[in-house]
């Protein structure tokens, strides 16, 4: 009789622990609709640069260049939302993240997922690009006081009476 209670216990233990499990892989995954109907969300279009066709219905980005395409598709916006969330998710490591190449990918999808940035994770290359911008204006630090001052002489000759 002890032995049968036993057995009892660890099948309830097991299907308690399965539920846990189930219910845990339930609450990480998205459904369908709302990945589609976020992939198609106007400032994740506008993040892939992407245009909708007026005859077709259709959107294709704009932007030529095959490594800005995680997914190697540039004309399914759902596609790159699935590979961008499993890039940002894997542990690649420095310049090459998905974190450092789409920072702004990244903080638009943090809004709607349980996404964190690794702590130790340095971006040199995008710590270099910013360095080259104002935080002020977004104006590159390249054009000088005086070179503001001609183009503001400029602009203030040639403009519109």
């Amino acid at each position: 009789m002890r032995h049968c209670l036993t057995v009892f216990c660890l099948y309830l233990a097991c299907a308690a622990l399965g539920l846990l499990c189930c219910a845990r892989v339930q609450a990480s995954t998205v459904p369908p609709t709302a990945l589609a109907s976020l992939a198609t969300a106007p400032q994740w279009l506008a993040l892939l640069h992407m245009q909708k066709n007026a005859l077709t219905g259709t959107y294709h980005s704009e932007v030529d260049a095959k490594d800005f395409f995680l997914s190697g598709k540039k004309d399914d916006s759902e596609a790159e939302l699935n590979a961008t969330l499993q890039a940002l998710r894997s542990p690649i490591e420095g310049n090459g993240s998905a974190w450092c190449r789409f920072p702004a990918r990244a903080q638009f999808l943090t809004q709607y997922f349980s996404l964190h940035k690794p702590e130790n994770l340095h971006c040199s290359a995008l710590d270099y690009w910013r360095s080259r911008f104002s935080a002020d204006t977004g104006v590159p630090r390249s054009l000088s006081k005086k070179n503001c001052l001609y183009f503001r002489a400029y602009l203030f000759a040639h403009r519109r009476t």
